[in-house]
């Protein structure tokens, strides 16, 4: 579909849904498209759903506003699929139940995504990610030049949720005073599984803010490998642990911090970084730049290593 301007106010169900078992290939496209408006109750409803396996969808140049759904405007699960989303953007979309989000969702398995200038901005949700959560198994995600920015999580964290047990790239991006009113992680929050590798370079995580902890992104690492690079992190807050991020590290995982810059960021312990490791995880810190920022316990960095 090319060119359309979807505005229905309550619909029964999804506007738009494609919902396959067969196994043969499946081919959607949708190019310059409107989609808003729409207001539906249904725990069950996107705007636009698509469920199939070997799916090949490619959304380009298409808006998502002002929706009221359930499980997100555009709500993907595949296996064996390849998506592409460029230039589509997802602005005050309002989420409607815990379990679900308000802009994109998507749940993969053996797929790979590209994604490439998306935004995300003005979202709400009392879910798990009020702009975006990506369940992944492996499959590859690839963004680059992602704005998410202005989004609030009201009771779950987080604008963007990632629980990963495959490959996350994201370069050139920007996350802009997004909000966790409840919990962790104003920005983003990252669930890293053994084997998986979660990449962020040359982006901006700036005011972003969280009740608790992680005011710009948290990283639970259970045995992957994650790399933290030129990127830099500004007046972000956290209301515990890291004013910008929080690293949970375990079961022989990695995790390298390199040339970055803190500044100016708040927390109570770790006013830039906290780092949480057991024994067995791996920490490092390198050529990264600390400016001006505050805390109870470790201004700058804040660090517990346990032997469990």
């Amino acid at each position: 579909m090319r060119g359309i301007n979807f505005a229905q106010r309550r619909p029964d169900t999804s506007l738009f849904t494609m919902d396959s078992k067969d196994s043969l290939p499946f081919h959607v496209v949708i190019d310059n498209c409107i989609f808003q408006g729409v207001d539906s109750n249904d725990p069950t409803a996107a705007v636009v759903y698509l469920n199939s396996p070997k799916l090949t969808a490619s959304i380009s140049h298409t808006t998502f506003q002002t929706n009221k759904v359930a499980l997100g405007a555009l709500a993907i699960i595949t296996t064996g699929g390849n998506i592409t989303l460029n230039a589509v953007q997802f602005s005050d979309n309002i989420g409607l139940q815990a379990t679900g989000v308000a802009g994109f969702n998507l749940v993969m398995t053996n797929s790979s995504l590209l994604a490439i200038d998306l935004l995300l901005e003005n979202n709400t949700n009392p879910g798990m990610g009020s702009a975006m959560v990506i369940v992944s198994t492996q499959s590859s995600s690839n963004f680059t030049n992602l704005s998410v920015k202005h989004n609030i999580a009201e009771t779950n964290p987080v604008s963007v949720s990632l629980i990963l047990n495959d490959t996350f790239y994201m370069t050139g991006s920007s996350f802009v005073n997004n909000t966790a009113n409840a919990t962790s992680g104003g920005a983003l929050g990252a669930n890293i599984a053994t084997g998986c590798s979660f990449i962020i370079e040359g982006s901006a995580f700036n005011a972003n803010q969280a009740v608790t902890d992680a005011g710009a992104m948290e990283v639970v690492n259970t045995g992957g490998s994650v790399t933290i690079t030129q990127t830099t992190f500004a007046n972000n807050t956290g209301g515990n642990q890291g004013g910008a991020v929080r690293l949970s590290n375990s079961d022989s995982s990695i995790t390298n911090v390199t040339n970055c810059n803190f500044n100016n960021n708040t927390g109570i312990s770790g006013g830039a970084l906290a780092s949480f490791s057991n024994h067995w995880a791996l920490t490092n810190v390198i050529d990264v730049v600390f400016i001006n920022n505050h805390a109870n316990s470790g201004g700058a960095l804040y660090t517990d290593v346990t032997d469990q």
